[in-house]
């Protein structure tokens, strides 16, 4: 899986891995701050948290991802004096507005860079492209309510030359960086090691999103919250490795239909909340009521859904979570859900009616909450 670790998206529980960052600090689920301020001089810094070095004392990791870090990195910054850096994660710090200078890119060992999320701005520099080691490249940062405070750029010949020359990058996160000005002839598709690829509030255009799901390796897509005009997913040549697919909150035109019957039989999550589905549920996807065993998360709430919640929902047969809810779906719920593994259910703001077999539900062992009616979350079951 993706290198960032093993921490899933807050709202996701069980087993299965999620490319993600190990280090969530905008939305407060750092699992460490770094410790630079207790660092003593006086001993060996190969010996500081958050440091490594190789055997001859050179600095080969420095890991000050969420050190409540402040002010600029200039060009003259000793930090580029660390010619033998490896691995460099300077995620979730306040660099105020600092440009990425190019001396980022004279670190010709560096296979872990993560700039993200730290307040860096202006244009990506060429000189990252010359990192050809590069195997995990962070760079952008999320908008905070609708709004970015720095804005980091990619200018096509910028793009192109990563697109040529990091031909070794698994993990790669440009959230909140606009691609909207990038050609279609300058795809995604020469990233061909790519398996994380984090594409949040990006504006990707249709072109783009199609060549996107090329990627062969690909195993999580971040997609949410982007304007894509004209963009629809591919109809087929899905990647077969896809695990994780968040499409929250598009406007991409979604045919549902379409889109179930092409998903990978390795898909693990399917996010779908806020992405304007209208109608009822297709019937007859045999793929997701059969032998799934990895599929374990679905999340169609928030759109406009209506008609019955089909017999297939109730049959996947390993499900953890399933959100239905504010959608306009009616009639009876006929039976119980056969997932053992079944956590987390939320069918509520709906029009349903009959009854749901909660006395089965609330016997397994692995289920923690359920909201049916126009609720709250109701229960915590342990």
């Amino acid at each position: 899986m993706g290198h960032w670790g093993s921490l899933r998206l807050k709202r996701w529980g069980g087993s299965n891995r999620v490319w993600h960052h190990q280090n969530w600090c905008a939305s407060g689920l750092c699992r460490h701050r770094s410790s630079v301020a207790l660092w003593n001089e006086k001993i060996d810094c190969c010996t500081w948290e958050e440091i490594s070095c190789d055997v001859f004392g050179n600095v080969i990791v420095l890991d000050l991802s969420c050190g409540s870090l402040q002010g600029t990195i200039s060009s003259n910054s000793t930090l580029f004096k660390l010619h033998h850096l490896k691995d460099l994660q300077l995620f979730g710090n306040d660099f105020r507005g600092s440009f990425i200078v190019s001396e980022f890119g004279k670190f010709k060992n560096m296979t872990f860079l993560d700039l993200s999320d730290s307040n860096f701005s202006g244009q990506v520099p060429l000189e990252i492209s010359h990192l050809s080691k590069l195997v995990i490249l962070g760079l952008g940062g999320p908008k905070l309510d609708g709004y970015l405070r720095y804005k980091v750029m990619v200018g096509e010949n910028t793009f192109k030359a990563l697109s040529q020359n990091l031909t070794s990058l698994k993990d790669f996160s440009l959230n909140g960086i606009d691609l909207s000005s990038i050609p279609p002839m300058l795809s995604f598709k020469n990233f061909s090691s790519l398996t994380g690829l984090d594409l949040r509030q990006c504006k990707l255009h249709g072109k783009q999103l199609e060549n996107i799901f090329l990627l062969s390796k690909l195993q999580s897509l971040f997609l949410r919250e982007n304007e894509a005009p004209n963009g629809s997913f591919p109809r087929s040549n899905w990647s077969s490795a896809l695990e994780y697919l968040d499409i929250y909150n598009n406007t991409f035109f979604i045919d549902l239909p379409l889109l179930l019957k092409n998903i990978p039989k390795s898909l693990s999550i399917l996010y779908l909340s806020f992405s304007n589905l209208v109608g009822p549920l297709p019937d007859n996807i045999h793929f997701l009521a059969g032998s799934a065993p990895n599929f374990i998360g679905l999340d169609l709430s928030n759109n406009l859904l209506n008609g019955t919640i089909l017999s297939w929902i109730y049959a996947i047969p390993y499900l953890e979570d399933l959100y239905l809810s504010h959608n306009q779906f009616t009639g009876e719920i006929i039976g119980g859900f056969q997932s053992p593994s079944l956590q987390r259910l939320d069918l509520s703001s709906n029009k349903l009616s009959g009854t749901l077999e909660l006395e089965k539900l609330l016997n397994f062992k692995s289920f923690i909450s359920y909201c049916i009616g126009v609720c709250a979350l109701l229960s915590s079951v342990l």
